[in-house]
């Protein structure tokens, strides 16, 4: 996607605020701090001691020394009658960001400085997916394309499952249940402003982003005033435009025939580190059969062997279930042919418990 970024005197006083104590973090304490899940310019974090004053400490310097650049940033952001895109965002950042060859006493990992902008903004970008789990498939095994690139060079599997047994899975509290659909192919790249589009927060959370420091208001916010038609009207257009740019790529993929599978996740701005909860499980009924690549080695197809074995163990895998091979030929194209060893695995190889 190509995110772009419309603000105000707030969102703008916000961003720079959140950038530089990001910026602190990191170069502080060596490690990465880059916006994770969801974007709180005032991150909880970094209120916890002993790092907070620090942080705040930092922020007040920063903006000290830098009331010139922050001005000039500003106005070039005021100035800009288009969405400000991510390439711009990151060289008005740069100015606001100390040299790596002059950082402030409070710098002690001043090699981040340098690439810190760029990457600060790729970051901003993932957020506004990040509610949403995706998986992808194909509906052609035979393009030779895929095996190269996806299969490890013809040495992995091609899973085959059965589209309708996959989907309203994962339905839950925390979940609506996956959608499963053709990708739609086109020339141009999908365009997403950040602000109107980030995921959802807390009440309290979207106040912080949208207050200003003396209590104003922006009026770009899409959940305030917090009425419930208002919050329902934004998280429908939300939910209808990620759904648009989660089916949409550029043509040049069109060879790859993708469908994919899509899930909403109702974090509430708290991401769960517990997988259970923003993974969805298939039903191994859904499992028709597994290509193995032409080139997959003998343990590696035992490998796979086993964990099937496993899973009948428990559930018993579909009668038309069978082990295939891909056959590569002479002109780049695929056959697709049973795979003898293996024909029989049902009653040829022993169960994990009887070995």
């Amino acid at each position: 996607m190509n995110v772009v970024w419309q603000g105000d005197d707030v969102l703008w006083a916000n961003l720079i605020t959140y950038y530089w104590r990001s910026l602190l973090l990191s170069t502080t304490t060596g490690d990465m701090f880059l916006p994770g899940y969801h974007f709180i310019p005032r991150h909880l974090t970094l209120e916890d001691p002993p790092l907070g004053p620090l942080i705040n400490e930092g922020v007040a310097h920063l903006r000290r020394d830098y009331e010139t650049q922050r001005e000039t940033a500003f106005s070039k952001l005021r100035q800009s009658k288009d969405p400000v895109s991510g390439y711009d965002l990151s060289g008005i950042l740069s100015p606001l960001t100390p040299r790596p060859n002059q950082p402030p006493y409070f710098i002690t990992n001043a090699s981040m400085l340098a690439s810190f902008p760029r990457r600060f903004v790729n970051a901003l970008g993932k957020v506004l997916l990040s509610e949403w789990g995706v998986a992808c498939f194909t509906k052609d095994f035979t393009n030779p394309f895929l095996w190269s690139s996806y299969a490890d060079n013809h040495s992995g599997v091609c899973l085959i499952f059965q589209r309708n047994l996959l989907r309203g899975l994962g339905e839950s509290k925390l979940s609506p249940g996956v959608e499963l659909e053709d990708v739609t192919y086109d020339t141009e790249k999908p365009e997403i402003e950040f602000f109107a589009n980030l995921p959802r927060l807390t009440m309290s959370e979207y106040a912080k982003l949208f207050t200003a420091e003396d209590g104003s208001l922006s009026p770009l916010c899409p959940y305030l005033p917090e009425e419930r038609s208002v919050i329902e009207e934004a998280n429908s257009r939300q939910h209808a435009f990620a759904r648009k740019n989660l089916l949409l790529k550029q043509k040049y993929w069109e060879a790859e025939q993708e469908v994919r599978m899509f899930n909403l996740f109702y974090f509430h701005g708290r991401m769960t580190s517990d997988p259970s909860e923003h993974t969805v499980q298939y039903p191994i009924g859904a499992l028709k059969g597994i290509i193995f690549g032409s080139r997959v080695s003998e343990s590696d197809r035992q490998s796979v062997l086993d964990v099937i074995l496993s899973k009948h163990y428990v559930s018993s895998m579909r009668a038309d279930f069978y082990f295939w091979e891909a056959e590569l030929q002479p002109n780049g194209s695929i056959l697709r042919n049973l795979y003898q060893p293996y024909l029989g695995w049902r009653k040829d190889f022993m169960y994990p418990r009887e070995r």
